[in-house]
C-alpha cells in the first residue's frame, strides 16, 4: 500500500493526471488488503502518505481556485469562492 501512496504523490507532485487515475486505481484496491493485515509500521506510513497527498490534493484545488478568480478578476467579474458567515457564524 505504501508503494501505491507514494505513486500517487508523485503524480500528484507531477500533475500528470494519467498516472494520477492510475495511482487512485491502484490505491484503491490495496485498501481491503491494508485493513486485513493491520500492521502498524505500514499503517504509520501509510496514514503519514494519506495525509502527505491530502495536503497536495488541497494545494492544487486551492491554486486553480485562485487561477479562477484571478481570471474572472481581469474580466471585471466578482470571484467564484468568497467567504461569507452562514448561518450559526460559520463560513459558507
Amino acid at each position: 500500500m505504501n508503494d501505491a501512496l507514494a505513486a500517487l504523490i508523485a503524480a500528484l507532485d507531477a500533475g500528470d493526471v494519467g498516472a494520477i487515475e492510475r495511482a487512485t486505481h491502484a490505491l484503491a484496491e490495496r485498501i481491503p488488503e491494508a485493513r486485513r493485515s493491520r500492521i502498524d509500521a505500514d499503517f504509520n506510513l501509510a496514514a503519514r502518505q494519506a495525509e502527505a497527498a491530502r495536503i497536495r490534493v488541497n494545494f492544487l484545488a486551492d491554486r486553480n481556485r485562485q487561477k479562477l478568480d484571478r481570471l474572472r478578476a481581469h474580466r471585471g467579474e466578482a470571484p467564484l469562492s468568497l467567504y461569507a458567515a452562514g448561518p450559526g457564524g460559520r463560513l459558507a
